[in-house]
């Protein structure tokens, strides 16, 4: 009787070590992650009060994989120019709205 306790307990821990490694692959898939760059840029520039939000919004809201890096660059752009300032939300013109 000890060894068919034995096995169901490998069974589980085999079926949940599966489904684990199978969640895990789905999460490090590419394209499955939750960055978006272009989030990232509308919401930093919308967020530093900047005048141009809206069009930023239209443009980079929702963009597809083309214009990933051209967000992440204008990101990283503004991040410097804030560093560079040692203020934030130097790098888009906008008043510090605190936040």
């Amino acid at each position: 009787m000890n060894q068919s306790i034995a096995k169901p307990a490998r069974i589980g821990f085999a079926s949940i070590f599966s489904t684990l490694a199978a969640c895990a692959a789905l999460m490090a898939a590419p394209g499955c992650d939750s960055d978006d760059p272009c989030q990232d840029y509308v919401d930093y520039v919308c967020d530093c009060g900047s005048e141009t939000c809206n069009d930023v919004r239209n443009t980079y809201e929702g963009a597809d994989a083309k214009l990933q890096d051209e967000c992440e660059n204008a990101l990283q752009d503004l991040e410097q120019a804030d560093k560079e300032a040692d203020e934030e939300c130097a790098g888009v013109g906008g008043s510090d709205t605190g936040a």
